[in-house]
């Protein structure tokens, strides 16, 4: 059962206390105003309470944007099946406080020098704050000169671990491409 609410209180600030079967709907429009005033009364909502946001969760299966691109990194870590649980720091302890930042980087290698054959090396460092690891997602794109997307990989933060990894590329409609991988060397540090 869902119920839209219609109170002037849930268009200032999702802080209404709820009935547990109840479901707000907020325009995406609302909830990025929610997240620039007060992001951490946001993620608290969210943590007793369903919402859903429109138009954005509504993804188009058939374009290969980022928004689609970041949907199915979030299933990387059950096979790409199945319900993805909140992490635990949405579930727990409900009255805790928590804070919340939302960020979309754009940490990016120079450009990279072209070898033998298709072997590129970009011997760069690339170092980032991760404020929400267990909501975050780490995305692997390569562009061309121009800029444009040749290929693509996202996965959880919570998926990453320590030591040289292999990361596989996909196209920009997610599928495998053979033979294109990346070889990075991950090093994740305490805050």
């Amino acid at each position: 059962m869902s119920k839209k609410r219609k109170d002037k209180d849930t268009e200032k600030q999702p802080k209404l206390a709820s009935r547990h079967y109840e479901m707000s709907s907020f325009s995406e429009k609302k909830v990025t105003r929610f997240i620039k005033e007060d992001a951490t009364s946001l993620v608290e909502y969210n943590r007793r309470q369903l919402s859903r946001i429109y138009p954005a969760v509504a993804l188009n299966y058939q374009t290969s944007t980022l928004p689609m691109q970041l949907n199915q990194g979030l299933f990387q870590d059950n096979g790409g099946c199945g319900y993805v649980l909140k992490p635990d720091i949405l579930t727990e302890g409900v009255g805790r406080k928590s804070s919340a930042v939302s960020q979309r980087g754009q940490h990016q290698a120079g450009p990279g020098v072209v070898g033998a054959g298709l072997s590129v090396t970009w011997n760069e460092v690339v170092a980032f704050k991760v404020h929400v690891p267990q909501l975050a997602l780490v995305s692997f794109l390569v562009k061309d000169s121009a800029d444009n997307l040749l290929a693509q990989y996202t996965l959880p933060m919570r998926c990453m671990t320590e030591g040289y990894r292999v990361v596989p590329l996909q196209s920009k409609s997610s599928e495998a491409l053979s033979f294109a991988s990346l070889l990075v060397h991950v090093e994740l540090k305490g805050s």
